[in-house]
C-alpha cells in the first residue's frame, strides 16, 4: 500500500528537480555566460549539475522514502514528458537542451526505469537500482539500446543515427 508520505515525498523531490532544472542551471547558465563561456561548454556543465542535484539526489534518497517503485516510476515518466515537450514545441530549455540530441529525455526516462527494475530484480531492495555506480552503467546501457531500437526503425530519439552513444 502506497503511503500518504510517499506522496509527500515524491511531490518534494518532484519539485526539487524542477527547481534545479528551471532556475538554479538557468542562473548558472547566464552566470557561466557573463563569465565568458561558449553556449555548448555551459549548457555541458548544466547537464552535469542537472544529472548530480537531479538524478543524483533522487537516486541516493529513493532507498530511504519509498517502499514501492510506483512514484519514482511516474515521476521519471512526468519528467520525461516535462524535457520531450520543448523539444516536440520547439522551444527548447536553451541553458541544457539542444537540438542535436534529446539525452535528457531518455536519461530521465532510463533513471525510473532503471530504479524500478533493480527494486522488482532485488524483491524490494532499492539498493540495487539507486547504487550510483551500477545505476549509471545501467541507465547508459539502457539508453544506448534504446538508441538501438530506434536506429533499426530508421530513426533515433536523439535525432542522430549511431550504433553507440557519444559520451562528450
Amino acid at each position: 500500500m502506497i503511503a500518504v508520505y510517499e506522496l509527500v515525498a515524491a511531490v518534494l523531490l518532484l519539485l526539487w528537480v524542477i527547481f534545479v532544472t528551471l532556475i538554479l542551471t538557468r542562473r548558472l547558465f547566464v552566470w557561466m555566460k557573463s563569465r565568458g563561456v561558449e553556449d555548448n561548454v555551459a549548457v555541458y556543465y548544466n547537464r552535469k549539475v542537472i544529472h548530480i542535484f537531479a538524478g543524483g539526489v533522487c537516486a541516493s534518497a529513493v532507498p530511504y522514502l519509498f517502499s514501492t517503485s510506483f512514484f519514482p516510476l511516474v515521476m521519471s515518466i512526468l519528467l520525461s514528458i516535462f524535457t520531450y515537450i520543448p523539444h516536440k514545441t520547439e522551444r527548447l530549455m536553451y541553458w541544457f537542451q539542444t537540438t542535436e540530441n534529446m539525452y535528457e529525455v531518455t536519461f530521465t526516462m532510463m533513471w525510473g526505469i532503471v530504479i524500478t527494475l533493480g527494486w522488482l530484480v532485488s524483491e524490494g531492495d532499492f539498493l540495487i537500482g539507486s547504487c550510483p555506480f551500477s545505476s549509471c552503467q545501467l541507465v547508459m546501457l539502457s539508453q544506448a539500446s534504446l538508441e538501438i531500437i530506434f536506429i533499426e526503425k530508421g530513426q533515433s530519439l536523439g535525432g542522430e543515427t549511431w550504433l553507440w552513444p557519444r559520451f562528450p
